[in-house]
């Protein structure tokens, strides 16, 4: 096994318990039907549990110095570094000159989107990163608008999935380790997540990918010789020949960097101290490229406090026993040790992780939502609460509307005209649905337990 089970339950008060789960709730709602900032909402949740008593105060100051907020922060200063330098746009416009035919330029331009998420965090990140990419090859390809509504479908359904990939690809993925680890079970590493992860975000990927072209592209399309030995990156740099010295020197941090998150288990170097590494080498004069006050700019600071506000909720939800009597309340004539009850609530939880993004748009909130209640269920179904709340997470499914994310919306309309409408966000998603459904059975009930693991605990 990769990962080990333990667990603590917290005992419930009564008064606590019902308190947080009305703002809870009240939060939730807000996140559906309003179009409040979620950070707003958030963060009025922690206040008014904190000055209502039920949460004390050093609880949303904790969650600012959990190691995770250091690591995105560390991470978004690395990014800076790797956007000023126009790396990400000139090594894919070297990679995608070599792609003859449309379905060459769709599989190489996903294979780059899904190794991105390695170096930029968070799935709008890669999608600002990936947008001036996307506009060149529209400036190239305007006598082709099948293929061009393909690839800014593409572009955006290939960040969502493949943000499974790497554990900074979306703040959800940092929730749910922590949510683990506020209920008492083990955690996810880095390379436990990749290992996990990337798998999936590839196949899902790929699949997707295929179903694009056949869905938005006539079989004359995907037969169109292409020739893109011009497309050239869109920085004032664009005359170059071969990386500049300074870009050489971003690689090898890059390089360096990864090298030490890889080998975590021989060095026994946190991942956030080496991203904090990183960092500052990204911001030292004569090595890096940037200066670490702008670095500090680029940081997106609402996510942030997005992040710790949604931690301190769910600590809330644990700590108040809420969780614990909420699912002894709803599940207590339900027998959970009938035949085939672990199959159907684990395919339940898929299929309900699935369509979450319908009502709350937000991948992070999703998880606050989902994964303590999925977790504090699981024991019960003889599941895996660490496997349930991965599962959850990897089921990073939202392509149904324009505001279901925010890589979707940065592609749907450029400054000059929308790239696909309703419509095709709704035919992409009746098809992409069940086949990440498909997927997800597949994966958790085949490949990850021969992976090392396991979604049934032994009742022993």
């Amino acid at each position: 096994m990769l990962l080990g089970i333990s667990a603590r339950h917290a005992e419930v008060d009564h008064h606590a318990a019902i308190v947080t789960l009305t703002v809870f709730l009240t939060a939730t709602w807000l996140w559906m039907c309003t179009k409040l900032d979620e950070t707003y909402i958030a963060v009025l949740a922690v206040f008014i549990l904190i000055t209502s008593g039920t949460l004390k105060e050093t609880a949303l100051y904790v969650s600012w110095g959990q190691d995770i907020m250091w690591l995105l922060i560390a991470a978004f200063v690395i990014a800076a570094g790797v956007v000023k330098t126009g790396i990400a746009t000139y090594c894919s416009s070297q990679l995608l000159q070599y792609a003859h035919s449309p379905r060459m330029l769709c599989y190489t331009l996903s294979l780059f989107i899904v190794f991105s998420a390695f170096i930029i965090p968070s799935t709008s990140g890669r999608a600002a990163i990936i947008l001036p990419i996307f506009l060149a090859l529209v400036d190239r390809l305007k006598a082709y608008p099948n293929l061009i509504k393909a690839l800014a479908l593409l572009c955006p359904s290939i960040i969502l999935l493949s943000a499974v990939g790497s554990y900074f690809g979306a703040g959800a993925h940092l929730i749910t380790n922590q949510i683990l680890l506020d209920q008492g079970y083990a955690s996810f590493s880095l390379l436990n997540w990749l290992y996990l992860g990337l798998p999936f975000a590839l196949i899902s990927s790929l699949a997707c990918t295929e179903l694009i072209l056949r869905l938005f592209t006539t079989a004359q399309d995907r037969c169109l010789p292409l020739n893109l030995l011009q497309l050239k990156p869109l920085q004032p740099s664009s005359e170059q020949v071969g990386l500049s010295s300074e870009q050489k020197r971003i690689v090898g941090i890059l390089a360096l960097i990864l090298g030490l998150w890889f080998l975590e288990p021989w060095h026994h170097i946190s991942a956030t101290m080496v991203a904090l590494f990183g960092a500052l080498l990204m911001a030292t004069p004569g090595v890096g490229c940037i200066k670490f006050s702008h670095a500090m700019k680029t940081v997106p600071w609402s996510l942030l406090i997005f992040m710790a506000a949604t931690l301190t909720m769910g600590a809330a939800l644990i700590q108040s026993g809420a969780v614990t009597w909420l699912t002894q309340a709803l599940f207590t004539h339900i027998d959970a040790k009938q035949w085939g009850a672990p199959v159907l609530f684990t395919s339940a939880m898929i299929l309900l992780s699935l369509l979450a993004h319908l009502l709350i748009q937000s991948r992070s909130a999703r998880s606050v939502v989902l994964i303590p209640i999925a977790v504090s269920l699981a024991p019960q179904f003889n599941v895996s609460p660490i496997a349930i709340a991965f599962i959850s997470t990897a089921a990073g499914f939202c392509h149904s509307f324009t505001s279901s994310a925010k890589p979707i919306a940065i592609f749907h309309q450029t400054e000059t005209q929308s790239m696909f409408n309703s419509e095709d966000l709704l035919k992409l998603s009746f098809y992409l649905a069940p086949i990440m459904f498909v997927l997800l059975l597949i994966f958790t009930f085949l490949i990850w337990p021969l992976m090392g693991m396991p979604i049934w605990i032994s009742t022993e």
